[in-house]
């Protein structure tokens, strides 16, 4: 009888941590399709105003991990470590981090050249960095 009731709190607890798993894969599914489609924010000077003159702690909650929209000339396009575009926009210059498979498109991209690209921000370290880079076209 022992035996029975153990085996049967086993299924239980088996089938409650199942559920959660697939709720919780279920909730990264909608938050990466709502990233995905949520507007990008554009790198102006309001983005610029609240980290270097307003509270980083809020500004942090409002942009950071959120998709923007950068625009400017490429300055310098490098492969060290990580495949980087450095950009100038209208607030200064930018760090886009792309993937490595996206070698080939970079590529294309030359010094001087106007771009925009789709990314996600990271944080400010030397300059704004940005990371899931892709080029808008």
């Amino acid at each position: 009888m022992k035996t029975k009731l153990q085996i049967l709190v086993g299924l239980i607890a088996i089938t409650l941590f199942n559920t959660g798993c697939l709720n919780n894969n279920r909730q990264k599914s909608e938050k990466q399709e709502t990233e995905s489609t949520q507007p990008a924010y554009e790198v102006d000077t309001t983005f610029l105003h609240a980290y270097l003159g307003g509270n980083k702690v809020v500004a942090d909650e409002k942009y950071k991990d959120k998709r923007f929209n950068v625009r400017g000339m490429v300055s310098e396009i490098t492969n060290v470590y990580e495949p980087i575009v450095k950009v100038e926009t209208e607030v200064g210059p930018v760090e886009c981090v792309f993937d490595k498979s996206q070698l080939n498109e970079l590529a294309k991209l030359s010094v001087a050249q106007k771009v925009e690209i789709n990314c996600v921000f990271k944080g400010i370290i030397m300059s704004a960095r940005f990371e899931n880079s892709k080029i808008v076209e």
